[in-house]
């Protein structure tokens, strides 16, 4: 532990709360008017559990992510506050942002040493880096904001003299209903018990440790009380991701991060998962792994506690991606627990150190200068969906998510021929029978939409036949995109709605017979006044 006096800790406490309490308030002023993108829509903004009060019955039945209660009862205040502006919602974010900077400021000073300098650099790049923009200000970053909070905040007790038993346990059964993955903590202070604390085995299985273990019995309630999601259960682990896939694509990610960390601006709000992992940015993965790990090690004997730290938040960042994701494996908002480990890394060299002490100094303040001035013109791309889904569409012009988002988003402003240039691009070449269905469904509409009745009947032939080949499976990653087979009922409405729009009375009739004879329930009465009218097109072809 550090050897600073009661007094002196405190004072540097207080001016390190001050000072967050100002770039808290700066920070809200730049991203208060953000709106909601992606798995904010669906979880805000369309589902009902959230905007009727503090209404427990409906947040315990939440089919969304019920298991996430503490995460849901935050949006339902957050809602009461303002409804469905976003300003608290970022203001909330914004809070736990700076909560949990200070609980990294307040452990670092007690376990990483008398250079205070250093501490706050690492924990002001922490707060300001251009990276967290996604953690922070992407409302669903949320759980990230809050597992770490609870974890901190864990790590600070256990690592107290007179450890708060009971309050500790409680915690870990609150973590619960924060993100799953926290049920692994009272791992984490089996190993440091055993590791740093130089515990025998016999004191690490005392009462304690099985105490904290036993918070696990809660799942079996909390699983039959909440509608924890099953939905994905079939595109998860090792049945898709092999043991040795799963450790090559980390040792890709980990390079990815690195460039993230230092290169923010390729940031894309979501990231494919990459099938085949690009040999060289691997083995470069690899390389950073070993000279990570060294520096922790050499910093093993000094400060043992702080190399165990470090080496939690590094491995925390091994589950975000591939085995547990599905749709995004690898969106920024999941490094914000992980990347305390490089802060760390770029404040320890350029600040804890004698040599040449006025010119790191001088080059940690112009890093934080340039981290700050591109965090605000990155919030700034946030703040219109155009600009950040194009940004995105630029760095991954394959990514039929994206493509999908930007198309959607252009169309909505009646922007047909450019969210149809957008979509075609994405979908060039495209052998899976599934994508092909997908992608031939969107240009059918945008095409009826500008008129191109033609090409929209052609389309909507073709997509006829392919379904007929289609086979059914259950939900799955297909080139790296979350796919779910339509369900009859479903597709019919939707190419019968296409047939009408298309004008052409013939198909209209055909496709409509076939629909009556597959599903003659659904469409034995069906009416055309139950159909949308198109939306006009402001746009004018390229």
């Amino acid at each position: 532990m550090a050897d600073l006096s009661p007094k002196e800790y405190n004072v540097k406490s207080i001016h390190a709360l001050i000072f967050l309490i100002i770039m808290t308030a700066f920070l809200f002023w730049v991203n208060h008017d953000i709106p909601f993108y992606y798995d904010d829509i669906r979880q805000i903004l369309k589902n009902s559990s959230i905007q009727n009060g503090i209404d427990l019955t409906a947040l315990v039945n939440d089919r969304l992510r019920a298991s996430r209660f503490l995460m849901n009862l935050s949006f339902a205040v957050n809602w009461l506050i303002s409804g469905s502006a976003p300003w608290s919602f970022h203001l909330f974010n914004n809070l736990f942002h700076a909560i949990n900077t200070a609980l990294l400021f307040t452990l670092l000073t007690r376990i990483g040493g008398r250079n205070t300098l250093a501490t706050g650099f690492t924990c002001l790049l922490f707060f300001l880096h251009p990276l967290q923009a996604e953690g922070v200000s992407y409302i669903m970053g949320r759980t990230e904001l809050l597992k770490t909070l609870i974890t901190l905040a864990l790590l600070h007790l256990y690592l107290r003299n007179d450890r708060p038993k009971w309050l500790i346990y409680f915690l870990l059964v609150i973590a619960i209903l924060i993100k799953e993955t926290c049920v692994l903590i009272p791992l984490m202070f089996i190993v440091l018990d055993f590791t740093v604390l130089k515990k025998t085995s016999k004191e690490i299985s005392k009462k304690e440790h099985l105490f904290y273990l036993s918070h696990i019995i809660w799942l079996i309630p909390f699983h039959l009380i909440f509608q924890f999601d099953k939905t994905h259960e079939s595109v998860v682990g090792f049945s898709i991701f092999p043991f040795w896939e799963y450790l090559w694509s980390n040792l890709y990610y980990l390079f990815f991060t690195v460039s993230l960390f230092i290169n923010p601006t390729q940031q894309a709000f979501i990231h494919e998962y990459v099938i085949n992992p690009p040999l060289l940015e691997t083995l470069l993965g690899l390389i950073l792994l070993v000279a990570i790990a060294s520096t922790i090690i050499l910093q093993w004997r000094k400060r043992p506690v702080l190399a165990f730290m470090l080496s939690f938040f590094l491995i925390s960042y091994l589950p975000n991606n591939s085995v547990l994701q599905f749709i995004n494996p690898y969106a920024e908002y999941r490094l914000y627990q992980s990347i305390i480990v490089l802060c760390w890394l770029v404040g320890t060299f350029l600040i804890d150190g004698t040599k040449h002490r006025i010119a790191r100094l001088t080059v940690g303040g112009v890093l934080l200068v340039f981290a700050l001035t591109f965090h605000v013109l990155y919030l700034g791309l946030w703040k219109n969906p155009l600009s950040l889904w194009g940004h995105a569409n630029v760095a991954y012009p394959q990514s039929l998510n994206i493509a999908g988002t930007l198309s959607d988003e252009l169309a909505k402003r009646g922007l047909c021929y450019e969210a149809l240039r957008v979509w075609d691009r994405a979908c060039l070449d495209r052998t899976d029978v599934g994508i092909q269905v997908q992608c031939l469904n969107l240009k059918t509409i945008l095409e009826t939409r500008i008129g191109d009745v033609a090409q929209a009947k052609k389309h909507l032939i073709e997509m006829l036949q392919l379904y007929q080949r289609y086979p059914y499976h259950a939900p799955e990653v297909r080139e790296g995109i979350y796919l779910s087979h339509p369900a009859s009922q479903a597709f019919y409405h939707n190419v019968v709605a296409l047939a009408w729009d298309s004008k052409d009375q013939g198909l209209f009739q055909q496709v409509l017979q076939e629909a009556r004879l597959k599903h003659p329930g659904m469409f034995a009465n069906f009416s055309l006044q139950n159909l949308l009218p198109m939306e006009p097109c402001f746009d004018k072809p390229f």
